[in-house]
């Protein structure tokens, strides 16, 4: 399993964007959490469930205008369409690259590094658009690491 290595003191500028009462926007894997729903129940855009819009052999989307956004929990992602790199789901006009809210892993920063779009594809080849545990990000915070181990696919830890 491939693992990417982040600086934790640019970690701690995404979770610092995170503290206060903050706007936030639901992920991918928050879009599906029935916690975020009015009574918990995840409906399309024509109020159909899961099961009733595959029952008619259509494919399911949540209508993400019914998610309750005081619940959206605060998330770190690591993605991969531009580099590798870390953003938060803080709400903003400005998108994290614009408002400088990335955190690149080593080896993988466009602006940076020679060789990103390599290393970038060696470490993580396909799509990614993971949840980075902030409990991980505590965890290696509190152990003084200096880095954030994040496997690819898989939770992360921290590392001296």
């Amino acid at each position: 399993m491939a693992a990417a290595v982040f600086n934790l003191s640019d970690i701690n500028n995404l979770m610092r964007e995170l503290q206060g009462d903050v706007v936030l926007y639901p992920t991918f894997e928050h879009i599906f959490m029935e916690s975020l729903y009015p009574d918990g129940i995840i409906l399309d855009e024509y109020g159909r469930t899961r099961a009733q819009a595959e029952a008619a052999e259509e494919k399911f989307r949540p209508d993400t205008s019914r998610i309750i956004t005081s619940k959206i929990p605060r998330a770190l992602i690591m993605k991969n369409d531009k580099g590798l790199y870390i953003c938060n789901n803080l709400k903003n006009e400005l998108t994290p690259f614009r408002r400088g809210a990335i955190a690149f892993a080593k080896g993988c920063n466009p602006i940076t590094d020679d060789d990103w779009a390599k290393y970038t594809r060696q470490i993580a080849p396909g799509e990614i658009n993971q949840i980075v545990p902030i409990a991980d990000v505590v965890a290696a915070i509190r152990s003084k690491s200096d880095t954030l181990v994040v496997e690819i696919g898989h939770q992360s830890q921290s590392a001296a």
